[in-house]
């Protein structure tokens, strides 16, 4: 009998959807429809589209399935997050303040609400805290690529056209700031959604109570 690897762990079945989306779409919704979404999507993936479309289109089906749930969460964040950036990026480049220190304060406090907001309203409506923490990540992720998008257009159309706004763009911060800053502040990100998830499903233990 073959023994398995313990460093590669069990083989995925079949028929079965990539791993890491089953495991990530209970997170996803209420815990108490979490059982019949995964039945409901399990059966559609492992009746219809396997046989119709193939391993690989349906495994890209059921990813397509689990963003949707994730993006339904998040999308709304992930602007506010997107217009934070961009907003900050367009009045430092546009009309630089003589101290950035009230700027950098608004940006940071700004983006503390939008974490701590989208883990309260994914807790909220899922019921489950670690809900907030990968709402909080994705609302950050997505806003910062969409900045970043942002910001390169801006670099290009602006900002390098003219050595003092260059200037400036490098003395307050350059492209690290645009790249390696939303890595660094992702752990605390990860921190303030669990918090707001914590927030959130108080507040709908409370609303249950009310309503009964």
């Amino acid at each position: 009998m073959a023994i398995e690897d313990p460093r590669v762990g069990p083989k995925r079945a079949e028929n079965d959807p990539p791993r890491w989306a089953h495991s990530l779409l209970p997170w996803l919704v209420r815990a108490d429809r979490a059982d019949n979404i995964d039945g409901d999507l399990l059966e559609e993936y492992r009746e219809v589209m396997l046989p119709e479309r193939g391993r690989r289109r349906a495994d890209l089906w059921y990813v397509r399935q689990v963003a949707v749930f994730l993006w339904r969460l998040s999308w709304m964040f992930a602007v506010v997050v997107a217009l934070q950036v961009l907003t900050r990026m367009i009045a430092d480049t546009v009309a630089p303040p003589q101290s950035y220190q009230l700027r950098a304060s608004l940006s940071t406090w700004g983006a503390i609400s939008a974490y701590l907001f989208a883990g309260a309203y994914a807790g909220w409506r899922t019921h489950q805290g670690v809900t907030g923490a990968i709402v909080a990540l994705a609302a950050h992720v997505l806003g910062q690529l969409i900045g970043i998008v942002g910001t390169v257009g801006l670099y290009f159309a602006l900002i390098s056209r003219d050595e003092a706004t260059l200037r400036l763009f490098r003395a307050t911060g350059d492209w690290w700031e645009v790249f390696g800053l939303p890595i660094v502040v992702a752990p605390v990100v990860v921190v303030l959604g669990l918090a707001g998830g914590a927030v959130g499903i108080r507040l709908s233990r409370r609303a249950l109570r009310t309503t009964h």
